[in-house]
């Protein structure tokens, strides 16, 4: 169901592990592989705005037998 959330992935999440296992209790027998940042989107904050420039796909990639 939408709620209106997002999420983000945030690699950096990771190589701080000792810190989130502090704030989030996370025992030492938990491998943390990935952080995932979830909260309201502001649409008009100018990093949202931003846009990069991207290979097109068809040049990237081949398929084959479909």
């Amino acid at each position: 169901m939408d709620h209106g959330l997002g999420t983000c992935i945030i690699a950096a999440g990771v190589s701080h592990a000792e810190e989130l296992r502090g704030m989030m209790n996370i025992p030492d027998s938990k491998q943390l592989v990935v952080a995932l940042a979830i909260g309201y989107p502001d649409p008009e904050a100018v990093a949202n705005t931003f846009t990069s420039r991207r290979e097109p796909f068809d040049s990237l990639v081949t398929f084959y037998g479909f």
